[in-house]
């Protein structure tokens, strides 16, 4: 069975998120029902998204942050799990993830006299963020004085960049302690529970636990929880992300997998027909091209419920 979902486009409207799951935030519907009357609640989401600004700096609750904290706000927090979560590359992308060495945090703030000047002596790395927050209009008058030094001297580089769309926010300096990534497409990184990140600006496919809890400290105009992030915040791991690029299962079929059960994400780029094996229910979209199913065509821009094997004709 293929069940084929609408696409109701409204032009000249932006759209920055396209969800498919069971999530009561924005279930996906079909014949006007959620879904979920056919597959029951799913356990993991599957989005499309298009970054043309920076997304905030936030993380993810694990599963008993998720639980307290939808019992102390569930207007803020809507559902009480966890939210590890996947995303790949449809474009070149730039993003930050987790926070930088011991070692090159050093090296940035001998380099960013603004920056090192309102953090003084303060050497760990939770008070070095918490300083940032302890009088946000003397963190900004910092972040300004550091983006007039970079236009003085023609430098154009990442921080700049964000500073055009939240000038002077507290989350330029954040970023600062923070993994600057670059990916190709088809490059993607594995988002653990309580890692911070920053989409900055590209398209990608996210696949992860069905949840919408999300903590925010910056870049945002929506409601920032500063001290969740700061107390359940990952400081111990100060390494890069690896890279993922996904196992090639064979020729036109790649699977990108992680240790979390919830979800993984296949990818088949073929001329000719294929058939799809499923077990439980998989969620999908054409990204590129077109094929035909039982006579009914499926296109670039369609998503669909797939709920036994099928054979899908590429045209």
């Amino acid at each position: 069975m293929i069940t084929i979902f609408s696409n109701e486009i409204i032009e000249d409207r932006p759209y920055a998120e396209y969800w498919l799951g069971t999530h009561s935030d924005l279930p996906t519907l079909y014949n006007g029902n959620n879904i979920k009357d056919i597959t029951g609640e799913l356990k993991y989401l599957f989005k499309l998204l298009t970054v043309n600004l920076p997304l905030s700096i936030q993380l993810h609750p694990n599963k008993t942050q998720g639980e307290q904290l939808h019992l102390q706000n569930p207007k803020l927090y809507p559902d009480d799990n966890h939210k590890p979560e996947m995303c790949i590359a449809l474009s070149s992308m730039k993003l930050f993830y987790g926070f930088r060495s011991p070692e090159e945090v050093s090296d940035m703030l001998n380099q960013t006299p603004e920056l090192n000047d309102l953090i003084g002596d303060i050497n760990d790395l939770p008070s070095q963020l918490q300083k940032l927050y302890e009088n946000e209009e003397v963190t900004k008058e910092h972040v300004n004085a550091y983006i007039e030094r970079m236009h003085t001297n023609s430098i154009h580089n990442i921080y700049e960049e964000i500073n055009e769309y939240f000038p002077g926010d507290t989350g330029i300096f954040v970023g600062m302690f923070m993994n600057y990534i670059e990916l190709n497409p088809g490059e993607a990184v594995l988002i653990h529970p309580c890692d911070p990140h920053a989409y900055i600006w590209g398209d990608l496919i996210e696949a992860q636990a069905t949840s919408n809890n999300v903590i925010r400290a910056g870049l945002t105009p929506k409601h920032k929880d500063v001290q969740a992030l700061l107390r359940i915040a990952n400081y111990e791991n100060r390494t890069r992300p690896p890279i993922i690029r996904g196992h090639e299962r064979e020729t036109g079929v790649k699977e990108y997998i992680t240790e979390y059960p919830e979800f993984k994400v296949i990818e088949y780029v073929k001329t000719e027909p294929f058939v799809i094996d499923v077990t439980g229910h998989m969620l999908g979209m054409v990204l590129e091209g077109s094929g035909i199913y039982g006579g009914e065509e499926i296109k670039a821009g369609s998503s669909y419920l797939i709920s036994s094997s099928v054979e899908i004709t590429p045209t």
